[in-house]
């Protein structure tokens, strides 16, 4: 699969949309969950890697859920799923 260079615009509208998901959290999420989503978001603005750092945003997200004993598995579906159906142009 070919990456084809994200637009700025593009890359804002998913960080934005991961970041009303979290502001949407159930308010007995762990602080955990927001720091890691949070830690992931500064790599996703800041890294050319797009696609590889969505793998480990992914797989970031799927260890916590395993740690965690699937608490908050509901709040990890819903990243899982933006992440997985994001509209960015691949080709």
């Amino acid at each position: 699969m070919k990456q084809v260079k994200v637009s700025n615009v593009e890359r804002d509208n998913f960080i934005r949309s991961i970041e009303e998901s979290v502001g949407a959290f159930n308010l007995g999420s762990e602080g955990s969950l927001i720091d890691l989503v949070f830690k992931q978001l500064k790599q996703l603005e800041y890294n050319d890697n797009l696609e590889g750092e969505l793998i480990n945003f992914r797989r970031e997200l799927i260890k916590y859920d395993m740690d965690t004993g699937h608490r908050h598995s509901r709040d990890v579906e819903e990243l899982l799923f933006k992440i997985k159906n994001r509209n960015l142009p691949y080709i």
